[in-house]
């Protein structure tokens, strides 16, 4: 029996000083430290700039180096040189503990009946730890074709010692070039008016958005068993349990600068709205689907 105590001892120690009882870290066990937390999300974003500049790179000479074999010899990423692209990271981490000791007592029994009495507690923590970070960039400023000359592609993105610094963010092909060239796509064959042109068809919006999530779950628990005379420790169930959820999201809007702001670094407010719209869907998607 004192063994079992000394167990159960051991045990809440674990869990008052596990997962749940304190602000969760952005980066994995055992680095926790803020230097290296900052290193992380550095590397998000140096990524994601890089990542931003190939797409637009890609498209645009892309564009003009086909243009001349076209029937129409028409430029359609023109209009790219006045939009804009709005960037929202948002780290969300969730940590989770449980403690349930249990006991079965099976104390001496008469030829008649047999008594067994059981007992046990729970005791749980969870810690939810929400980091936003929004960025902006003109499409301008990230057409870069210097950066990716001499047949230099993706790879000129990627940190040659493989260093990724805990995220699946870093070094990732995050489809932009798709969502770009789908809706030149449409323009070239008709089904579309150009998104630089001056007046919109019916209930059409020049707005190009996109979300990204990497969603990490991990657990695990414990429960050791001690069978005694008249008493078992932690018959059934899970004695000590922890999980950790991870989830870095991204949040792309494309849209044309408001010209009404100063240095014209803002989309206009139908692409904020979309960009403001499209974080909370996400969100609450993401609270839908958790575990």
């Amino acid at each position: 029996m004192r063994l079992s105590i000394n167990a159960c001892v051991v045990a809440v120690a674990l869990f008052v000083g596990g997962c749940g009882t304190q602000a969760p870290s952005l980066r994995e066990w055992p680095v926790t430290s803020d230097r290296e937390e900052g290193d992380m999300i550095a590397t998000i974003v140096r990524s994601l700039g890089c990542e931003l500049r190939f797409a637009v790179t890609r498209v645009v000479d892309h564009d003009y180096n086909t243009a001349p074999f076209r029937q129409s010899r028409n430029i359609y990423t023109a209009f790219l040189k006045d939009w804009g692209v709005q960037v929202a990271l948002n780290f969300t981490i969730v940590e989770r503990t449980g403690f349930n000791p249990t006991l079965l007592l099976t104390p001496p029994s008469t030829p008649s009946s047999v008594f067994t009495l059981s007992a046990g507690t729970s005791v749980s923590a969870e810690a939810t730890r929400i980091q936003k970070m929004n960025f902006f960039y003109t499409v301008a400023d990230l057409y870069r074709p210097a950066e990716f000359s001499n047949g230099r592609g993706r790879e000129a993105c990627r940190d040659p010692s493989g260093n990724r610094e805990g995220s699946l963010l870093v070094d990732s092909d995050l489809r932009l070039i798709s969502l770009i060239q789908g809706r030149l796509g449409t323009t070239m064959l008709g089904f579309a008016g150009s998104p630089g042109a001056p007046a919109l068809l019916p209930n059409e919006k020049n707005v190009l958005s996109q979300s990204i999530a990497f969603k990490v779950v991990t657990s695990g628990s414990v429960t050791p068993t001690w069978r005694l005379v008249r008493a078992t420790v932690n018959p059934s169930g899970s004695l000590l349990s922890t999980g950790r959820d991870r989830t870095h999201e991204l949040v792309f809007t494309f849209g044309p600068l408001d010209r009404s702001v100063r240095g014209a670094r803002a989309l206009v407010p139908l692409a904020q709205q979309t960009h403001l719209q499209t974080q909370l869907q996400t969100g609450i998607r993401s609270s839908l689907i958790s575990p």
